[in-house]
């Protein structure tokens, strides 16, 4: 199953206005997102910012500092919706961060 998609423009995303944008606090403690994206949206522009981030997909918890891909700081991705509402993500050092996660549609 291919989750990522190279979009080669930024005309090809459209910013979904019918449903919200999440920014989750990342800390010490495992987080996922917060609430289901709208049927409408079909992808998610997620973005890192202030620290690195570990995060697992497979329903495991991620530990800082160890197990989980590593996200380093400023990565932004473009994923399906589904995939992002399978994410965990746990801080990788002693610094706090956000991810911010826009919905949207991609054509």
């Amino acid at each position: 199953m291919n989750n990522m998609r190279q979009h080669n423009s930024i005309q090809e995303m459209n910013l979904n206005t019918a449903d919200s944008v999440q920014a989750l606090a990342v800390s010490s403690t495992v987080v996922a997102p917060a609430a289901a994206f709208a049927d409408s949206t079909t992808h998610v522009l997620l973005n890192v910012a202030a620290a690195d981030v570990r995060v697992t997909v497979d329903g495991s918890d991620p530990v800082g500092g160890a197990t989980g891909q590593l996200w380093l700081n400023g990565t932004t991705m473009l994923l399906n919706k589904k995939l992002v509402a399978r994410l965990k993500f746990i801080r990788n050092a002693a610094i706090n961060l956000v991810v911010t996660m826009w919905p949207v549609n991609a054509g």
